[in-house]
């Protein structure tokens, strides 16, 4: 599970899980050691929390553009509590 925290800079959030799926080597070591001990596919699931709200089809532009699909995009301010992604998954 990856978690992005964001202000308002969505393309950000984007080009950072982009980076870390692709260039991370202990996300990838995580990855195959997961897969590695339990026999089963690694689920990706990947979440940016921001304070920012975006259309459906900006999100697709940014999906598009990044390789990365989110599985959501939840909304925070500064002052309030971060949403539980648990409820996501």
């Amino acid at each position: 599970m990856l978690i992005e925290i964001k202000g308002e800079d969505i393309d950000r959030a984007f080009e950072q899980i982009r980076y870390t799926k692709e260039n991370q080597s202990q996300y990838t070591a995580l990855k195959t050691k997961f897969i590695d001990s339990t026999g089963k596919a690694c689920k990706e699931h990947a979440f940016i929390i921001s304070n920012f709200q975006v259309t459906k089809i900006r999100l697709q532009q940014l999906e598009r553009e990044h390789n990365v699909r989110v599985k959501a995009i939840l909304y925070s301010e500064a002052t309030t509590k971060i949403p539980d992604v648990r409820d996501y998954v």
